[in-house]
């Protein structure tokens, strides 16, 4: 089943993203694209639709198409009725190779993903690459160096808190380590004792024009990332004049070229294991990453 422009189009979402949220801003796009489609929030208005459904999801793990806000069972019987085509708008956003979430993904006629990764990845299915809009954040022209390393640190990402604790020990005191936090880590009291820890800053749940100075305060935005669907925040940063130093893998790849980025040397890790092997995934070195701040000068990063 193809689209058409003949059928009318529902927007489901059954989850709100956060405010200010990269992907919210990303999904209001989507919407106003295909011309403000109704949006559908509740699974059961999709019973026998005469229409092409949009269903907007990040990608997680496997574990997590078991239970909401991914796909619930009832998700999976309302879509094999839609009449007209289901497409799926999917980032993945987690450290595996999401091999076993292809065959839990409820009927896709096409899917739309962010990178040319992705898009390998799902290889087998009808796949369109449409990179995710950048906030029309301010370019900042740098003059001098503030001595600020910027990171984003989720609960999801253990293995990244891991890397970041390294690169604490690793740099001298003088530079100082400024993370922004994902709310949902503020539940997870053990994992933000540990931030807590190593940040000589931390922010949270910022307004777009308060991302847009912490991006703009920085030396260098660092990720530390075993894995990327697409990689929003390093590409703020280079929006608003930033540069980046990230991994070469995953959708942090269709980076290249870009100026602004120093690439992460990375060292080969076992995978995250969820029911099947993952093999190996590239971990960034921390003390190369270290080596990197101290001893290369943030390159300039053109309007």
């Amino acid at each position: 089943m193809s689209w058409s422009p003949q059928r009318p189009i529902l927007f489901y979402l059954p989850f709100l993203f956060r405010p200010h949220s990269g992907y919210g801003w990303a999904t209001e796009c989507f919407r106003e694209a295909l011309g403000d489609p109704e949006l559908v929030t509740d699974a059961s208005a999709l019973w026998w639709v005469d229409a092409d459904v949009w269903c907007i999801r990040g990608m997680t793990d496997e574990q997590a198409f078991d239970r909401p806000p991914f796909y619930a069972p009832r998700e999976h019987y309302a879509l094999a009725t839609v009449r007209g085509a289901v497409i799926h708008h999917t980032t993945w956003e987690f450290e595996t190779l999401p091999a076993p979430i292809i065959g839990k993904l409820p009927r896709a006629d096409h899917l739309v993903v962010p990178s040319r990764f992705l898009a390998r990845v799902y290889r087998d299915l009808p796949v369109s690459v449409i990179p995710l809009p950048i906030k029309p954040f301010r370019y900042h022209l740098r003059v001098n160096r503030t001595l600020r390393i910027g990171g984003l640190i989720h609960p999801s990402r253990r293995r990244n808190l891991a890397g970041w604790r390294a690169l604490r020990e690793a740099l001298p005191r003088q530079f100082r380590l400024v993370l922004l936090i994902a709310p949902e880590l503020k539940a997870h009291h053990d994992l933000l004792s540990q931030v807590e820890a190593i940040a000589d800053e931390i922010l949270c749940e910022l307004s777009d024009h308060d991302l847009e100075e912490f991006y703009q305060s920085l030396d260098w935005f660092v990720s530390l990332s075993v894995g990327e669907g697409y990689g929003l925040p390093p590409r703020e940063a280079l929006k608003t004049g930033t540069p980046v130093i990230v991994p070469r893998h995953t959708g942090f790849a269709d980076m290249e070229g870009l100026p602004g980025i120093v690439w992460a040397p990375t060292q080969k890790r076992p995978g995250i294991s969820h029911g099947c092997w993952h093999g190996f995934v590239d971990e960034p070195d921390p003390k190369a990453v270290a080596e990197i701040i101290c001893k290369t000068p943030p390159p300039a990063v053109p309007e």
